[in-house]
């Protein structure tokens, strides 16, 4: 079921799959690795951050299909620890 779920979200993101694709995608884990690793230096990376995450708003517009691409890193992570 959980595979299924996956595939599901993989072929809804498939228009990632141009060359700013992978631009993308490295944006979104480096800003879940710089909140994750360094929360306590926030103060330092906050607006660095905010903005690399606007970026990534303005280039997947629809909420949900950044909200798969940020819980597959997520999940990637957690699989790591």
């Amino acid at each position: 079921m959980e595979r299924n779920l996956k595939t599901k979200q993989l072929r809804r993101l498939s228009w990632l799959g141009n060359s700013k694709a992978r631009i993308i995608c490295e944006t979104v884990i480096i800003i879940f690795y710089i909140r994750k690793e360094f929360a306590n230096l926030s103060e330092l990376w906050e607006l660095f951050i905010n903005k690399a995450q606007a970026w990534v708003e303005k280039k997947i517009s629809v909420e949900s299909d950044r909200a798969i691409l940020e819980g597959m890193v997520h999940d990637r992570w957690r699989s790591k620890e």
